[in-house]
């Protein structure tokens, strides 16, 4: 197997081709990275921007370059010794006319050849739609769209604005001559779709989508070969040396997909996007190198965290936004209204097919539909990990410990329906005892691998997309796999995470900014500084709602976040300020929709919308008069001072921790990107290659001068990649007057030190080096006694060489 040493995360797409990867593989190899690590390459919707929307995963995107270009660059990377690292989409495809394999589906039904790729429930369904597919797409009510002459007959499709459906081979003839809308409506009904109102899909939708996305579809371990074909020709050729597998958790049965994977694929290094909560841990028995790096982000942000710290911020978040409630209740609450309002559709196929078994004489009491999918909507909402994996062939003692924990939760919320929880809890204990016959076995573990396959999703869209957005304490814990609730982590706990990755997932990737986190990595080390100061924090938010008072919307919960959110991104250089204003109001309004306090995606509301951003407008205007960006301005450029040397820790210990650090493109300078889309935006290549040159040039001392042009940060990524050291990870005692202020472990000969907590070490505008670190020392493995003093003399990070 070739393991990656590094890796770099490109985002292709129309604007950014094979083309121009190319041309900046040079760079990528200078830098010391080792593979390009690249999103979905196969052909997707027109025009996508990430390539997830994949149409047919057995040709190269052609409006990424075609089969061609894509020959040539992998040419260049074989040329330089590069590797390439490919994202794959397993669980879905788009539901679009472009996708020919269920277009085929919707023409010929069961004859189709692909009648059982996608993961749709022909007859387990709503009434209405059974032995149909549901297509949500209509931006009206079916008869309103029929009645104006929307829905069109052309040819041998059916069209409405630019979706084109294929008609049932003979149905056209049934109605002959006939061409008005009784006509239309009678071919419709023959056909093996049901067009139907968007806003219907999440009560009647009988296709298994990705979260809540109607354009998303999913696919069934029937379609496994088929849509593999290119990429283990690929593989097979070298072309691909590892692949990137995304939304494992997706899977029906994820255990048995990567074993095919594996057999398949041979040696690729393999890599799996699983979120893992909490001290939840990779199952060892999966035949791959580890994860994408969420559970290593969220470990190494949060020893940036000031844990000492968490009972004043209690205080002032609930002081400022009058906010009581516990991130575990928002949590359940917020999970609970995503089950209710966007999946209860999933809802009512998972409560049929567990009627299915406790129908079975002799295995239960029995319980109505309705009781089934109140327990249901419970258990969903209670469920304390993304999923499980139990399957025909397996299943653990800690599987049955999450159930127990979602069933417990569920009912200390709803006791009231005790009963129905007691009903589902004997089923669980029944499976785990394998006294159940045959067919009740059968049945119950279909019911519990589909009800894997949609906790996840509800994690995704609950957590991630709708609490990150509500509880807003300290913004730099909100992210994908975090856990807002705690206040950051030891750095005893660090270390114990990172031996073990050392001893069980050596080659795991090591991530600080994806193209899914909620902010980039630098944001989060600017906000982590507010966790240090928390009394000026709250002085500075008084002042600032003083001067801001009477504006209107927001609420006082989003004006503390929009307050965070510029701290965290402000630009470096004033030039940049006016996109700045234009970025903070396009995210602010994704922010305000995600949290669906007062608007949303499917409801939106324009005016409340629009004062939202009149409120931004306000403050952000006239920099040179503006009340509040005087007062703001001071404060935040001491939090940006501060932040620096929190990123330039943060990306040393990421670069030479066990695993494969990844650099998420652009990020090897200062990375003060939002979520997607911010995070996609255009990458100034030709900027970082002229930097890298530069920074071969001048001397420390020079960056440590101009430390906002992100020269530095890029500095310690060029020097760190070439330099990283390997071997047994080793924690290492910090002693002295400073002794909680530095992070320090050996790998091999080489040891890395990097600072914390600085607003207690030195004053806004103070080097963190040299005499600043009075005797504070760090003890070596070989007995040696190292003085921070001297190790960080010249510049504030350092990767020291044992002699």
């Amino acid at each position: 197997m070739r393991f990656s040493s590094a890796t770099y995360r490109i985002q292709f797409n129309p604007s950014f081709t094979f083309q121009d990867a190319e041309g900046i593989v040079d760079y990528l190899c200078e830098l010391g990275i080792s593979d390009l690590y690249a999103s979905p390459i196969f052909e997707a919707r027109k025009g996508s921007a990430h390539g997830y929307d994949v149409t047919d995963p057995n040709q190269i995107n052609p409006e990424l370059g075609g089969q061609g270009s894509f020959e040539r660059l992998v040419t260049k990377l074989k040329g330089v010794g590069m590797g390439w690292l490919q994202d794959i989409v397993p669980n879905h495809m788009a539901y679009d006319p472009e996708n020919r394999m269920l277009m085929d589906v919707l023409e010929k039904g069961s004859k189709s050849s692909y009648f059982d790729f996608f993961d749709i429930s022909w007859q387990v369904a709503h009434e209405e739609v059974k032995g149909k597919l549901l297509a949500p797409f209509l931006d009206k009510p079916y008869r309103q769209a029929l009645k104006n002459g929307e829905i069109r007959l052309e040819g041998s499709s059916i069209v409405y604005h630019n979706w084109r459906f294929p008609l049932r081979p003979g149905s056209l003839e049934k109605i002959g001559e006939e061409r008005g809308s009784e006509a239309l409506d009678r071919l419709l009904r023959d056909q093996l779709y049901k067009l139907a109102y968007w806003r219907s899909a999440s009560e009647e939708s009988n296709y298994r989508r990705f979260f809540n996305i109607d354009g998303l579809i999913s696919l069934k371990p029937e379609a496994f070969d088929k849509t593999h074909e290119l990429v283990f020709k690929l593989a097979s050729e070298g072309k691909f040396t590892g692949l990137r597998i995304d939304h494992i958790d997706g899977l029906f049965d994820p255990a048995d997909y990567l074993a095919r994977i594996r057999e398949k694929a041979g040696d690729a290094y393999v890599l799996v996007e699983k979120i893992l909560t909490g001290n939840e841990i990779l199952p060892k028995e999966w035949p791959v190198e580890g994860t994408t790096g969420y559970d290593y982000l969220n470990r190494l942000n949060g020893i940036f965290c000031d844990t000492g710290n968490q009972d004043k911020f209690n205080k002032i978040y609930a002081g400022f936004t009058g906010i009581k409630a516990s991130c575990a209740d928002l949590r359940y609450e917020k999970k609970k209204s995503i089950v209710e309002r966007h999946m209860f559709s999933k809802v009512n196929y998972l409560a049929r097919l567990l009627k299915r078994f406790l129908d079975l004489k002799g295995v239960a009491e029995k319980l109505g539909l309705a009781e089934i999918r109140a327990l249901l909507v419970e258990l969903l909402a209670c469920f304390p990990v993304y999923r499980t994996y139990i399957s025909e062939k397996e299943f653990s003692r800690t599987d049955l410990n999450y159930l127990k924990q979602a069933v417990e939760e569920a009912k200390g919320r709803r006791p009231e329906i005790l009963g129905h929880f007691d009903v589902f809890e004997r089923a669980v204990e029944l499976f785990f005892s394998k006294t159940l016959s045959r067919p009740a076995r059968k049945r119950l573990t279909y019911f519990l691998m589909r009800l894997q396959q949609y906790t996840g999703p509800i994690m995704a869209k609950g957590f991630e997309d709708t609490l990150l957005y509500n509880y807003n304490r300290l913004l730099s814990l909100n992210e994908v796999g975090g856990s807002p609730e705690s206040f950051g982590i030891s750095l005893g706990d660090f270390h114990i995470h990172n031996k073990r990755i050392s001893d069980d997932w050596p080659n795991t990737m090591l991530s600080t900014s994806t193209h899914d986190t909620k902010r980039g990595e630098d944001v989060r080390a600017r906000l982590n500084v507010l966790s240090e100061i928390p009394e000026e924090w709250g002085r500075m938010l008084k002042e600032w709602s003083g001067i801001n008072k009477g504006v209107g919307a927001p609420d006082a919960n989003e004006e503390y976040f929009i307050y965070q959110t510029l701290i965290g991104a402000f630009p470096f250089d004033m030039k940049d300020y006016p996109e700045f204003v234009e970025r903070i109001k396009q995210y602010m309004l994704k922010a305000l929709r995600e949290a669906k306090a007062h608007t949303s995606w499917l409801k939106p509301d324009k005016h409340y919308e629009k004062a939202a951003l009149n409120f931004i407008d306000k403050i952000l205007a006239d920099p040179e008069k503006n009340k509040f960006l005087k007062s703001f301005l001071p404060f935040q450029k001491k939090i940006a001072f501060y932040g620096i040397f929190n990123s330039l820790s943060q990306t040393i210990i990421k670069l030479t921790s066990p695993g494969v650090p990844d650099i998420y493109q652009g990020a090897e300078v200062w990375d003060l990107s939002l979520v997607d889309p911010d995070n996609r935006r255009p990458v100034d290549f030709a900027g970082r290659k002229a930097l890298l040159q530069e920074i071969k040039k001048i001397t420390e001392e020079e960056l440590l001068a101009s430390m906002g042009d992100g020269r530095i940060k890029l500095y310690v990524i060029n020097m760190a990649l070439h330099a990283r050291g390997s071997g047994e990870y080793i924690p290492l005692t910090v002693a002295g007057k400073f002794k909680d202020n530095i992070i320090a472990f050996a790998r091999g000969r080489k040891v890395t030190v990097a600072p914390r907590f600085l607003t207690r070490v030195v004053k806004e505008g103070e080097l963190p080096i040299g005499k600043v670190w009075a005797d504070t020392s760090i003890s070596l493995p070989d007995g040696k006694i190292l003085a921070v003093a001297d190790v960080l003399e010249k510049f504030p990070v350092a990767l020291h060489e044992q002699t």
